[in-house]
């Protein structure tokens, strides 16, 4: 949903924080195409402050590490870079579960409202 707003209504939030992201339920054509990847590729930039993570373990295997990667390739390729506005982070043993994301919160906050 973070995502999604970020890319339709820039102006609601300039901070946004998509952590495990269940980017697989924007799948179609047999999950060769995520809509939300597309949105990213196919549409400009939007001027917010992106935090984006995944962990590396979940029941299915990954928590959608791959998905995750995957956005963030598509972020570093159309002008979005790793820095002041905008961190991919993957949580090594963190899992799809609100435990993980509670553990990496500080980060978050720690990024997208710097002192």
């Amino acid at each position: 949903l973070s995502l999604y707003m970020a890319w339709q209504y820039p102006e609601f939030a300039r901070n946004h924080a998509a952590m495990s992201p269940s980017i697989w339920i924007t799948a179609q054509n047999g999950a060769r195409y995520y809509a939300a990847i597309e949105q990213m590729r196919t549409t400009p930039p939007p001027d917010v402050r992106l935090w984006l993570d995944c962990g590396t373990i979940s029941d299915s295997g990954d928590d959608g590490l791959a998905l995750a990667e995957l956005a963030n390739q598509t972020l570093l390729a159309t002008g979005f870079h790793q820095g002041p506005n905008y961190k991919f982070y993957v949580d090594q043993g963190g899992r799809h579960h609100e435990s993980s994301w509670s553990a990496r919160l500080d980060k978050v906050f720690q990024f997208l409202f710097p002192l």
